[in-house]
């Protein structure tokens, strides 16, 4: 068992004990300081962490391996698969952007967007716009022609995808065969898992679903039977689970769900303190707390907390790694993968 630190390695043996897991280092990485700046996990992009270089603003990507993709031109647009198996970027030229995928030329059109990976890793998805229309690449096939297509969906087996379109000022739903709206806006449009049931924010000359801020986000369940929604209004946060209500808070983020029925949690801050409220039960109060994941097996869930500039992994709601200088996780398959900054170095690892 290889761990992060000397100070975390008592801690790792007690999740160890308990859990019988052990925490796998797959690979280090050691920044330049002086010309690299270390950002953050891109939810929308796949990759764990991004390492700009601040001299010309070139990045590179690592994705939850350790694995180094890269460098990229700063107007790039980059996604890896689910499982990281592949990549596919953008790269503008003359007036065109052409895809590559694992490094070999895919294609140019006029301009792309929404660039990723379908959920079982096999292929990517975008939205090109050529001669004036825009279209949906999926499987192979080029969907359209819509006026502006403004979010694009995909439902988690794969099989199928929806979008939102504007046509003149009106907004519309299109998911399979079937078109909703129009609307007088529209937005954060998701899918359940096999792509039957949606949730979005809509606006309509009679009722306002609790989207009136830019900040506002939707989620649902794998099953579909319970949606999300966090939302701004007037200067306090809310969180709707299916139809009750939880605030006014400071900040909250969006539900996430779990595979049992009725699980779900979310963070939020209330009087400059973090909390998670997971179905009725409250965990906190934290300096901050943030990204919390369901896992399957125990323990059942793992967030992370910061404290005095520290950050800690927390895997249930006893268990403690840490404190690092900084650290991430991801659920990739069941399995948990973290990255942790310890000692100038990152240190990509999983919990086996």
């Amino acid at each position: 068992m290889k761990s992060v630190n000397i100070a975390a390695v008592m801690l790792i043996l007690t999740v160890s004990a308990v859990f019988g897991v052990t925490l796998k280092t797959n690979s280090i990485y050691h920044p330049d300081n002086k010309k690299n700046c270390i950002l953050g996990w891109n939810p929308d992009s796949g990759f764990f962490a991004r390492v700009l270089n601040i001299s010309d603003m070139s990045f590179i990507m690592l994705d939850a391996y350790g694995r180094m993709y890269g460098p990229f031109g700063s107007n790039t647009q980059v996604v890896i698969s689910p499982v990281c198996s592949g990549y596919a970027y953008t790269k503008t030229a003359n007036g065109m952007d052409t895809i590559f995928i694992d490094g070999i030329e895919f294609n140019s059109y006029e301009k792309v967007k929404f660039l990723q990976f379908l959920p079982d890793s096999t292929e990517q998805v975008f939205v090109f716009h050529e001669n004036g229309k825009e279209y949906v690449y999926f499987k192979g096939m080029a969907i359209g022609g819509f006026n502006n297509i403004t979010g694009l969906a995909l439902a988690g087996d794969s099989k199928s995808y929806g979008l939102i379109y504007r046509n003149n000022r009106s907004y519309f739903i299109h998911t399979g065969y079937t078109n909703a709206g129009p609307y007088l806006n529209c937005k954060e449009l998701k899918l359940s898992y096999a792509g039957g049931s949606r949730v979005f924010l809509a606006k309509t000359t009679n009722m306002t679903y609790p989207c009136a801020s830019k900040d506002a986000e939707t989620s649902i369940s794998a099953d579909g039977s319970m949606t999300g929604i966090s939302y701004l209004k007037e200067y306090f946060y809310y969180v709707r689970v299916c139809d009750t209500e939880y605030g006014p808070y400071e900040f909250a983020s969006v539900p996430v769900f779990g595979d049992a029925p009725g699980e779900f949690a979310f963070c939020y801050v209330d009087h400059g303190q973090s909390y998670i409220r997971t179905g009725e039960r409250v965990i906190g109060p934290y300096d901050f707390a943030y990204n919390f994941a369901f896992l399957p097996g125990t323990p059942s869930f793992a967030y992370i907390t910061q404290s005095g500039g520290n950050y800690f992994i927390r895997l249930g709601e006893n268990e403690v790694l840490g404190p690092y200088r900084y650290a991430d996780i991801r659920v990739i398959g069941g399995k948990l993968y973290l990255l942790i900054g310890a000692n100038g170095s990152f240190y990509f690892c999983e919990m086996e």
